[in-house]
């Protein structure tokens, strides 16, 4: 990265989560939230890119990845559980939302037009495995690492759910209501 990350942990909702920052704490705030298996790392270019433009970027661990607070019972990782984090945050920065993009669009429109338009033309594919087989065994290696990453930010993503394991970043699965 051009210039480094700050980087610190946050007590927000009962749990301690870490969190790297760059740019200009005075700027628009933008928050990344990693998605399964990743950490924070997986947004380093978008970082870097966002705080050049003026941007104020923050970047968890969420619960249970990598370097945050991994509570122990699948029950703490509901979206609830989730939404309490991400607020605790944007209090902690002392974020106040503004109506976007989507909101503007949605406003030209009444609200059966848009539940109608969202909830009939919104896909819901789930990754899922029959009862005998599991997940991962159906997924593919590639003979050649991607061009979008590289050998070393592979060691990085290793190293980080060597120390964490998967079980935090999978109860979110768990504690889906399906």
């Amino acid at each position: 990265m051009a210039r480094e990350v700050r980087e610190q942990r946050i007590k927000t909702n009962g749990i301690w989560l870490n969190v790297v920052e760059k740019g200009d704490n005075g700027g628009p705030l933008v928050l990344l939230l990693h998605g399964f298996p990743e950490t924070w790392f997986s947004w380093r270019h978008q970082i870097d890119f966002l705080s050049s433009h003026g941007y104020h970027v923050v970047a968890p661990d969420l619960r249970g990845y990598a370097d945050s607070d991994s509570p122990p019972s699948h029950e703490s990782y509901t979206v609830s559980h989730l939404v309490a984090d991400v607020i605790g945050l944007l209090d902690h920065y002392g974020t106040a939302q503004k109506p976007g993009r989507v909101e503007a669009a949605f406003a030209k429109h009444d609200i059966l037009t848009v539940m109608r338009k969202f909830l009939l033309t919104t896909r819901t594919d789930y990754l899922v495995a029959p009862p005998d087989t599991e997940i991962i065994d159906d997924l593919e290696m590639p003979s050649t690492i991607p061009d979008w990453i590289t050998d070393d930010e592979l060691q990085v993503y290793a190293y980080k759910f060597q120390r964490s394991g998967f079980t935090g970043p999978l109860n979110y699965y768990r504690a889906m209501d399906l």
